[in-house]
């Protein structure tokens, strides 16, 4: 009885095995040939595609009523596809050749393809010219109708001390000076207060220079400057003078007159300087030796610093 129950057990068993087995198999089979038909399918669309094509070639112009519609709206398509491209082919600055219809930089005088002659290109061209020549000529007009700078800008751009038109050189740093300086302004002198026991108000006497004669100036080799004949260095461009011409004493500065003795309360004594290096004269405003070119000590480096 016990193999009895064993064998029904294991028919059980077994046709259940079989039942499994047959139902994966027809499952494989299924998808198999469901794949096949999805494969037809895709057959006849393609067959439709071709059809539809070769159908708008030879019919485009005398198509049936039924097929307006969808005409239209393919030519619609292609229409914004041309207009995107256009788009993308602006965006990255290239046009098409119109001879080869491949893509080439807007800018290029020529096809780099074909060779052929690009009209966008050459017109580009010739609009850069153009701009260029009327931002020169605007510069230009700029430049000549430009103001002048006030006269109170003629200092020097390194120490900020002023100097005379025609100077080359400033007197005080030594740096170099611009070749065509703007005319100063004449400044007119205000007279110092006098004491009040004057009776009357006494002009502020003008040191005057005495001519010096022809025969006792020289010129510089650089610049060509007019020098009195004991400068030994230029006191326009700085350069060496060279040696004192022959028959030409070697003196110093030429003596000035002293004016008549003015009893002044508040202006304080002119300090005589002499150069530290030739021991010659040097006038309180100038801060290079005609001389020898030695630079002149700072009177403020001299002061005891608190």
């Amino acid at each position: 009885m016990s193999m009895s129950f064993l064998d029904k057990v294991g028919k059980v068993f077994s046709d259940a095995t079989n039942t499994v087995v047959e139902k994966t198999k027809s499952s494989t089979d299924n998808i198999r040939l469901n794949g096949q038909i999805n494969e037809e399918e895709r057959k006849i669309n393609e067959a439709y595609m071709q059809i539809g094509k070769k159908y708008l070639e030879l019919h485009q112009l005398d198509a049936e009523p039924e097929f307006q519609e969808m005409l239209s709206a393919m030519a619609e398509s292609r229409r914004k596809i041309g207009e995107y491209q256009a788009q993308i082919r602006k965006n990255k600055h290239v046009i098409l050749c119109a001879n080869c219809n491949e893509e080439i930089p807007e800018t290029v005088l020529y096809c780099t393809s074909c060779g052929a002659e690009n009209p966008v290109g050459k017109r580009l061209a010739k609009e850069r010219e153009e701009r260029e020549a009327a931002e020169r000529a605007a510069a230009e007009r700029a430049a000549a109708n430009a103001v002048p700078p006030a006269a109170s800008a003629m200092v020097c751009k390194v120490c900020g001390k002023p100097y005379v038109p025609g100077d080359k050189f400033c007197t005080h740093c030594g740096t170099p000076l611009p070749s065509a300086p703007v005319p100063v302004e004449p400044v007119i002198p205000t007279p110092a207060p006098v004491s009040s026991s004057a009776e009357s108000v006494i002009p502020t006497p003008v040191e005057q220079r005495p001519e010096q004669p022809k025969n006792a100036v020289r010129i510089c080799p650089v610049c060509g400057s007019v020098m009195a004949e004991q400068n030994r260095f230029c006191t326009k461009c700085g350069s060496p003078m060279g040696d004192i011409p022959q028959g030409a004493s070697e003196q110093v500065e030429p003596v000035i007159p002293t004016p008549p003795e003015t009893v002044w309360e508040e202006n304080p004594p002119i300090k005589k300087r002499e150069c530290p290096s030739c021991g010659s004269p040097v006038p309180p405003e100038n801060r290079f030796c005609t001389k020898c070119g030695q630079k002149m000590p700072d009177e403020n480096e001299n002061e005891p610093k608190a």
